[in-house]
């Protein structure tokens, strides 16, 4: 693994990495957090119903119908309730996060002073036996987002592991196939890593996508 180049999508403060990568010898490799579309699309829902609130009050009291007396504590109150669920959403997504360390792979949710979850797969005790990655649709072609399926092989059943909707998944997907294959390699097992193949040899990863494709699969 030391001849992999780490592939960074945000920083973690010191004390975080700290925490993470806590195990003898671990590294960081990948930080990530899902695409900023995950976070305007609320915004621009939560943005329209603040303006329809306000337009229909105003319309109320120009029609009469209500004073200013009850307007205007009516629209600051549509607008703090929105600016409240925004904040909420914010650090929703701002909190939410996915690390990958030589040694696992985590996806991290926590909301200051409320939640905190982690779920964690250790690299030592599963084997990858497929990576998909996925784009559904004209829109996540556009801003580049999508997700990548890891299908683990643990001795007792398997599991998959989402990294999802985050941006530029081909290229987190690459990072990861040959990070997962140099892994495979360490332990020099017999099985193939890679079940698809392409021109005669395996493959890292599948890209698929639902509706609008761009790549080529042959």
């Amino acid at each position: 693994m030391n001849d992999m180049n780490v592939r960074k999508g945000l920083s973690l403060p010191k004390h975080l990495c700290a925490r993470f990568a806590s195990l003898p010898g671990e590294q960081m490799l990948l930080t990530t957090r899902k695409h900023w579309l995950e976070l305007l699309i609320p915004g621009i829902g939560m943005g329209i119903t603040g303006v329809s609130g306000t337009a229909a009050l105003l319309f109320l009291f120009l029609s009469g119908i209500l004073s200013a007396v009850y307007s205007l504590p009516f629209i600051i109150g549509i607008w703090t309730v929105v600016a409240g669920i925004f904040v909420f959403t914010f650090l929703s997504w701002y909190y939410h996060y996915y690390i990958v360390t030589n040694r696992k792979i985590l996806e991290v949710r926590s909301l200051p002073y409320i939640y905190y979850d982690v779920n964690d797969v250790l690299l030592d005790q599963v084997r990858c036996t497929e990576l998909d990655i996925k784009q559904d649709g004209f829109l996540a072609s556009l801003v580049n987002m999508g997700s990548i399926i890891i299908t683990f092989d643990r001795p007792t059943h398997q599991e998959e592991f989402t990294i999802a909707n985050i941006h530029d998944p081909e290229s987190v997907g690459i990072f990861l196939g040959d990070m997962f294959e140099a892994i495979q390699q360490g332990r020099q097992t017999a099985p193939q890593l890679w079940t698809k193949e392409k021109e005669g040899a395996p493959r890292r990863y599948r890209f698929s996508e639902e509706i609008f494709p761009r790549y080529k699969l042959s």
